[in-house]
């Protein structure tokens, strides 16, 4: 039995789990992308019986480099601290990761895949994403609840099956981040919530729907509040007005939104291309859209207090001179480009 403080380490292969966790522990496993000749991997499988892992609220727990898979509902149940790093939570019939009210949650290099829910589901409370790749859920994730915050920073949420991310809740706070390729709006904020987009890269969502009378790229809507610096919004839904469906937005600034759909945003460029590549793997935890020379979200930013962050998504620096007229400059959206 395991007390307080202690290291379990579980060795590569595959067991059937249902674990309750109320202890203050480190669950470690063997690896969750190791390949090579010997290489082991950890899997954890709920056999569709339970969650694979419920933490308890008075619990402190780490849970690091492992598979965890096919559970009945959420992969995790988190209503205490929970940390998870370097883990695949994938194909649970609900939430890959739940964190439940009043729950604390540390996300770092880890991979939500396929799950029948979404990726995370956070209610009322709090999460820190950091390296987080989010893709072909139902939705990439999930935010509700009158209290509690998520801070998601370098992540992707892409090619889910339906919205990339919904906030219902408090706060979202987003920096160097990839919304790209999901059926439903890239961004939907409802229910009072506020959302702040610094370094964003909103595009191709919701390719096969028609503009407002269908789903646009950001949806904001029952005093649901945008704010966006730096960021790119381009190439959602179809028609007119598909960019934006904004009732209340902020824009502070550096923001390329080629048509005039964001009526809120009346400084952003519009009209132009970004000239986005489509998204690939160009280094760095999860996919992002490469900018190609001659972009306008090139150097956009002037090196100073509105260029806030110190890389990019990849983890490239940031800034640098892109358009070689030997100043440095931030580049809009989630990717720096560098000659």
């Amino acid at each position: 039995m395991a007390q307080d403080g202690d290291l379990v380490s579980v060795a590569g292969g595959t067991y059937v789990e249902t674990i309750d966790v109320s202890k203050s522990i480190t669950i470690e496993g063997a690896g969750a992308l190791s390949f090579g000749v010997g290489a082991q991997n950890t899997w954890l499988d709920g056999n569709n019986q339970g969650s694979v892992f419920t933490i308890s609220s008075d619990a402190t727990v780490v849970i690091r480099y492992m598979l965890i898979r096919n559970a009945k509902g959420p992969g995790i149940q988190n209503w205490g601290k929970l940390t998870v790093k370097g883990v695949i939570v994938g194909a649970n019939s609900k939430a890959g990761i739940m964190n439940g009210v009043n729950g604390t949650l540390y996300l770092d290099r880890v991979w939500l895949y396929n799950n029948n829910g979404p990726g995370l589901h956070n209610v009322s409370s709090y999460a820190n994403l950091k390296e987080v790749f989010a893709v072909l859920n139902e939705e990439g994730m999930v935010m509700g609840g009158k209290e509690g915050q998520i801070d998601v920073s370098k992540s992707a949420f892409v090619n889910n099956r339906n919205r990339g991310v919904a906030s219902w809740g408090p706060v979202l706070n987003m920096t160097n981040v990839t919304i790209s390729g999901n059926t439903g709006a890239g961004l939907t904020v409802g229910d009072g919530g506020v959302v702040n987009l610094r370094f964003v890269t909103i595009a191709a969502n919701a390719t096969s729907r028609t503009g407002l009378a269908g789903i646009p790229g950001i949806n904001a809507h029952d005093a649901g509040k945008i704010s966006i610096r730096g960021s790119i919004i381009h190439g959602n839904g179809k028609g007119v007005a598909a960019q934006c469906s904004l009732k209340i937005g902020f824009d502070v600034g550096y923001n390329i939104i080629p048509d005039n759909s964001c009526t809120s945003f009346p400084t952003a460029t519009t009209g132009a291309d970004p000239k986005l590549k489509p998204l690939a793997n160009n280094g760095g935890f999860a996919l992002t859209h490469a900018l190609s020379p001659g972009s306008p979200a090139i150097d956009l930013i002037p090196e100073g207090p509105d260029c806030s962050t110190s890389v990019d998504q990849r983890g490239v620096v940031r800034p640098n001179d892109g358009n070689g007229d030997g100043k440095l400059g931030c580049d809009a959206g989630a990717y720096e480009f560098k000659p």
